[in-house]
């Protein structure tokens, strides 16, 4: 849907079969063929034509495009709501419910996600100021991607307590690129190299949306990254972190960690006479 555009546009259908044109077709292949079309609304005109159309079918197809879009508010506070319902299963222990539930809240504003597949839509719907409800005020678009970035982290915790490594890697490192693309121009995913975390101080001194989830996602990319032997990746990964999460003991405990390793190292360089 376009709703700029759709109602400028004619749709003309024609319900055959390519081998027996005067064939009929049974109500329940015609259900399957024609009532998708009624998620496609404000059109100009839509015509159906064919061999023996039934017209409950096409009352149908009517009935349903009539039914008008859920608006951003409705689309952004059912995502709220499939979230805290993953929350619960999360807690529960019942991960494959949550990682459901976190699909489906995904697929509530518009973005679909299959396995490591993810692929957003309706960007332009995601504009304006949210005129009511739960986020009443707020810029549509700043709620949409702050729920993204909740639902990621949440992703990555339900991997970590599954033991699957690789995904939550996987799911942390792609968020995480993004948003480094998104501030600097880099596309490059290696997240080894320590001169390249320099934006994550610029973005945490300007504030940039959901600073603590995206501090989230860094440190749990880090615990499956550890998992993985992927050692300097971690190190970053856990300054950037702590970053992000001034606050949070956890993370600021490994950071000083992480500190007094590197000062052991060092002097114990001065001590040999190495330059570092």
């Amino acid at each position: 849907n376009h709703q700029s555009l759709n109602t400028f546009l004619r749709l003309k259908l024609t319900l055959q079969d390519p081998h027996v044109p005067d064939r009929k077709i049974p109500r329940n292949l015609q259900n399957r063929l024609l009532r998708p079309f009624g998620l496609v609304k404000n059109l100009h005109s839509l015509s159906v034509r064919g061999a023996k159309v039934l017209p409950s079918v096409e009352e149908a197809l009517f009935k349903e495009q009539a039914v008008p879009d859920p608006s951003p508010e409705e689309c952004l506070e059912h995502a709220t709501a499939l979230k805290e319902e993953g929350n619960k299963s999360l807690q529960a222990g019942d991960y494959a419910t949550a990682l459901q539930s976190y699909a489906d809240a995904f697929a509530a504003i518009h973005i679909t996600v299959s396995g490591r597949k993810r692929h957003v839509h309706a960007d332009g719907y995601y504009t304006g100021e949210l005129a009511s409800g739960l986020y009443k005020g707020q810029r549509s678009d700043y709620v949409r991607l702050v729920l993204r970035v909740k639902l990621v982290a949440n992703i990555i915790q339900a991997y970590l307590k599954m033991k699957e490594w690789e995904e939550a890697r996987f799911w942390g490192r792609r968020s995480i690129t993004l948003l480094r693309s998104s501030l600097t121009g880099d596309l490059d995913n290696d997240l080894r190299d320590h001169t390249k975390w320099g934006w994550v101080s610029e973005a945490a001194i300007m504030g940039f949306p959901a600073q603590a989830e995206m501090g989230k996602i860094m440190y749990r990319t880090a615990l499956a990254s550890r998992e993985l032997g992927y050692d300097k990746e971690v190190e970053n990964l856990i300054r950037a972190a702590a970053i992000c999460l001034p606050h949070d003991g956890l993370v600021q405990k490994e950071k000083n960690t992480l500190d007094e390793r590197k000062a052991d190292y060092e002097e114990y360089l001065r001590d040999i006479g190495a330059e570092f």
